[in-house]
């Protein structure tokens, strides 16, 4: 491994694969990967389930206010709290992928991080939703229209860039055209052809 971990961040739209791919990279590769996990990392040995209710989540502006620097929204706190640990993750050397929280935006000076957006078929989405969260079609729909909504609110209160903008991302992926499987193979190449050029360059 080179001087600077290779990063790979994953934003996604809820019911896209994009867990999923990153989990397949992640055992391809023996990256570590953090989502939810950093809670754990945050709160060792503390009631993380509590935190959890909040991650990822936008903060709820009627019910939040901040005074003196310091806000009473527990998703804002939260959110503060996992981008100061996001930011540590690199001086530990080892490669890794991320999902979510504003990883692109976070660790954009990173010169080895590689950024991807996953999206989806809306049919292929609610497909995915009813067979794992075991959900009807119209609460699959609920579902999906509501984590999509969330993660924009949270990511575009965090991030100068918008969440989803292609300009935004290194590669953005619609997993109905290869299948996850096959779109994880895509951007595992993609990762392996950034790795060599930036060797070579070396």
């Amino acid at each position: 491994m080179g001087e600077h971990p290779w990063i790979i961040a994953i934003s996604r739209e809820y019911g896209s694969g994009g867990r999923k791919i990153a989990s397949i990279l992640a055992e391809k590769y023996g990256f570590p990967m953090y989502d939810r996990s950093l809670i754990e990392n945050l709160f060792e040995g503390k009631n993380t389930e509590e935190w959890k209710k909040y991650d990822e989540k936008p903060r709820k502006f009627t019910l939040s206010r901040t005074v003196n620097g310091y806000s009473n929204s527990m998703e804002e706190n939260l959110a503060e709290e996992q981008f100061r640990y996001i930011k540590t993750l690199p001086e530990r050397g080892e490669n890794f992928i991320i999902l979510g929280r504003c990883a692109e935006e976070v660790l954009k000076d990173q010169p080895n991080l590689i950024t991807l957006f996953a999206t989806a078929d809306l049919e292929d989405r609610i497909n995915r939703i009813e067979e794992v969260r075991h959900l009807s079609r119209k609460d699959a729909e609920k579902a999906i229209k509501r984590h999509d909504a969330s993660r924009k609110r949270y990511h575009d209160r965090y991030s100068s860039r918008k969440w989803g903008d292609v300009k935004n991302y290194d590669l953005s992926i619609n997993t109905s055209r290869l299948g996850i499987e096959k779109s994880a193979e895509m951007i595992a190449h993609y990762f392996e052809e950034r790795r060599s050029h930036e060797s070579n360059d070396n």
